[in-house]
């Protein structure tokens, strides 16, 4: 039986598609005609179910893979093309350079390169990542991680902005609050009877409501899930990090080991080997960007509460040696990382003072706005590590 090859450029509205014999050297008048009939008939068409249902009947009883690039797009029709009975593929668009450096970029291109990439990946060449694509339902749960970060974004601005408005206007509160919308702040503010300022507690009335709503079903919906108890447990690890995380792994099977488990946060360093010199690179940043942040912020927490841990030492040591804080805390998040693997799949808990769980967990629910935010910020400084 013949092995296809085929690649799909996807798109809001339309799909394009080729498709390769997946054997080298195989070729034939039938397998020509077959190859330029799909090519015709699938050069565009709209991304429905029903033009997908169209090509499972073209290629019924035909040994078929299919290769799309990861997208906005690339889950609703991952699935779609399972539900047909198609073997797919998702690839990082990061790995695909025959496609992000080509000089001639149209979706016919575009669409031949992902069948050929497919094609080799049959043979054996592994030239890119692939992409996890989860159900719906931890699409659901990854989307209300999302909806809650972007929340405590905006109340980590609004804090920022009333500092600032204070300061243009020559507003003083009689103390120095931390928090600036804490209660006793607020009571206080409020006091100044000012139209801005008031507005200004009212957006953060609102969306401090609208957090603690979205934990609540967070921890309704995650807390049954083995993965989140457990990386809830470590110290530094609030709501948040870790459900996002747990919606990120799904299952920690599918990481074979602690660096590839690593690796897919892009914690561990690029490679780089020429002229027999290997220098030293910086980190990969593949994955999810929040993820990281939320991991940063996490090992941050972890290091200032967790005085005796592995991860704390290695900080000091570390830093002894000369080594930048960015670069320490990098590294750092790395080993807390190999040590949530170990967790996970061994399902047991971190086992710490449950006043310093506690104290870490109110510290770990302030979000800060980059990764750059908290890489910048020194853990063992007091005041100015308030992550606010």
């Amino acid at each position: 039986m013949v092995i296809w090859a085929i690649g799909m450029d996807v798109h809001k509205d339309t799909c394009t598609a080729r498709i390769l014999c997946g054997e080298y050297g195989k070729s034939s008048k039938r397998i020509d005609d077959f190859i330029e009939s799909f090519d015709t008939k699938f050069r565009r068409f709209p991304s429905g179910a029903s033009e997908f249902l169209e090509m499972a009947r073209f290629m019924k009883d035909k040994d078929c893979h299919i290769l799309i690039e990861n997208s906005t797009k690339s889950h609703e029709v991952y699935w779609i093309l399972r539900s047909l009975g198609f073997d797919v593929t998702v690839a990082h668009a990061t790995d695909l350079n025959r496609i992000t450096s080509s000089v001639k970029k149209t979706d016919r291109n575009d669409a031949y390169e992902l069948a050929s990439y497919m094609r080799r990946r049959l043979n054996g060449e592994i030239e890119f990542a692939e992409s996890f694509i989860p159900s719906h339902d931890w699409m659901r749960r990854r989307e209300i991680c999302r909806y809650l970060a972007d929340e405590k974004s905006e109340l980590t601005v609004t804090k920022k902005q009333i500092r600032a408005y204070l300061l243009l206007h020559g507003m003083h509160t009689r103390r120095e609050y931390k928090d600036i919308t804490s209660k006793g702040a607020i009571s206080e503010l409020m006091g100044f009877k000012d139209t801005v300022l008031s507005l200004y507690l009212k957006r953060v009335e609102h969306l401090k409501a609208r957090i603690g709503f979205t934990e609540k079903a967070i921890m309704s919906d995650f807390m049954n899930i083995p993965i989140f108890r457990t990386i809830y447990s470590m110290v530094g690890a609030g709501i948040l990090t870790s459900a996002y995380l747990t919606s990120l792994i799904v299952d920690i099977g599918r990481f074979s080991s602690k660096k590839s488990f690593s690796a897919s946060f892009g914690l561990t360093p690029k490679l780089r080997d020429s002229g027999g010199s290997e220098p030293e690179c910086g980190i990969t940043r593949r994955g999810d960007a929040l993820a990281r942040r939320l991991i940063y912020q996490m090992t941050f927490v972890h290091i200032r509460f967790e005085k005796d841990s592995f991860v704390t030492k290695k900080y000091h040591r570390l830093k002894a040696r000369g080594k930048k804080h960015n670069e320490v805390l990098v590294a750092c998040s790395n080993s807390l990382l190999h040590i949530l693997y170990i967790m996970l799949v061994e399902n047991r808990g971190y086992i710490s003072d449950p006043d310093v769980l506690k104290e870490s967990r109110n510290k770990a629910e302030m979000l800060v706005e980059s990764e750059e935010d908290v890489t910048e910020m020194d853990p063992l400084e007091d005041d100015r590590s308030s992550l606010v």
